[in-house]
């Protein structure tokens, strides 16, 4: 029943509040790369429904007030995800999610205003996988670069998502700077500049 909701990480922090306002999350979590700082600094605590702020960097040092740090967060996952499928809990979740139920959020960033919200399902994303899958011939051994941010439906969707569902291998940037070109050689010696 999870649905996820990357926002753009451009956003100044009135526009993620109102990204906030429009989902009522009760979990974010965010990157603690230095360039999200000031935003982050701004809106951490300031959304009444999120119950748990998880802050991704390697060390402790330096999280947010209010922020949990990733590795405490995950710590147990495992164990708690074994007890919950020996008691039923995981089978009765998986029942109740349908598939045209909401998967993924995506935020438009048009020049219309602010944010406004597409709700894509589960069936709409594992449609788009199979006719990716397909168009492209993709096969186990193809590795797809995952060099877009998690707020473009091409990255969550279409790059990533397909990866998982053919079984191949996403290659992701650790953090995606539109300033920085990607050259890929692809067969016969094409270039793509990306």
């Amino acid at each position: 029943g999870l649905v996820a909701a990357p926002p753009d990480l451009r956003l100044r922090a009135g526009e993620l509040q109102a990204c906030f306002e429009k989902l009522r999350p009760a979990g974010y979590f965010f990157a603690g790369a230095p360039a999200l700082m000031p935003v982050m600094r701004e809106v951490v605590g300031s959304a009444p429904t999120v119950r748990r702020w998880v802050q991704f960097q390697q060390e402790r040092d330096g999280l947010l007030p209010g922020a949990t740090w990733v590795k405490d967060f995950t710590a147990g996952i495992k164990v708690a995800y074994l007890v919950g499928a020996l008691l039923g809990r995981v089978r009765r979740a998986r029942a109740r999610v349908g598939r045209r139920d909401g998967a993924l959020v995506i935020f438009t960033t048009g020049s219309t205003g602010s944010p406004k919200a597409a709700l894509l399902s589960h069936e709409g994303i594992l449609a788009q996988n199979v006719a990716l899958t397909v168009g492209f011939g993709l096969k186990d051994d193809d590795r797809l670069l995952v060099n877009l941010p998690p707020s473009h439906v091409g990255c969550t969707t279409e790059l990533l998502g397909t990866a998982v569902y053919q079984g191949s291998t996403a290659v992701l940037l650790q953090l995606f700077d539109a300033g920085k070109r990607i050259v890929v050689i692809g067969s016969g010696a094409t270039a793509v500049t990306l």
